[in-house]
């Protein structure tokens, strides 16, 4: 029971955030299906892993709803496709290089306002957007700054 969805940036796959509600995809985390309805990959809990290494994890939630990722999005920034996923509970931002859909790669866990609910990538900008109901309705602007090849 996905608490929303959104294509991949070449319209290929979607996308959804799962809120927590159900333990078909593992819940509480994100999942990439193709558009027959296949489940391509799921973060099977890797999500909540890496919220708790990081100081995230919302213990007080763990037996209900865990991180209960809400929206998310998908925007292609350079040459590389990420996927945002935000944690209403945890008031995180996880972002993934979703290139290969079949082995996405964790890049990094971002702290948002309290509560966020939705969250929108803006390519042309370089920009990603997410407002949280629970922080005055609070909207913040993260940049995208390319990683430096080695």
């Amino acid at each position: 029971f996905p608490d929303a969805i959104a294509f991949t940036p070449d319209g290929r796959y979607l996308l959804s955030a799962d809120e927590g509600e159900d333990d078909l995809t593992g819940g509480r985390g994100f999942s990439i299906w193709s558009l027959t309805g296949e489940l391509v990959w799921s973060d099977d809990g890797q999500t909540e892993q890496q919220a708790a290494a990081a100081g995230f994890y919302p213990d007080s939630e763990a037996d209900e709803k865990g991180i209960e990722i809400e929206g998310i999005t998908a925007g292609r920034f350079g040459a590389r496709d990420f996927a945002f996923a935000l944690s209403e509970t945890g008031s995180f931002m996880a972002i993934y290089d979703i290139s290969n859909v079949y082995a996405p790669e964790f890049v990094q866990i971002l702290s948002t306002g309290n509560k966020p609910e939705s969250v929108k990538a803006i390519p042309a900008r370089n920009l990603i957007a997410v407002s949280a109901e629970g922080s005055n309705g609070t909207i913040s602007i993260y940049e995208y700054v390319a990683a430096k090849e080695k």
